[in-house]
């Protein structure tokens, strides 16, 4: 595997953009969850 920069492997950048989006995705599900509630 091939190193992004020499103290960061390629995986935990990889990794830390997947928990990113899936933060993300959880947050919006949450977001329109509240929203559906509300009314």
């Amino acid at each position: 595997m091939g190193y992004i920069d020499e103290r960061v492997p390629a995986m935990s950048v990889y990794e830390s953009i997947s928990l990113m989006l899936l933060f993300g995705t959880f947050l919006l599900a949450l977001l329109t969850y509240i929203d559906h509630h509300k009314k």
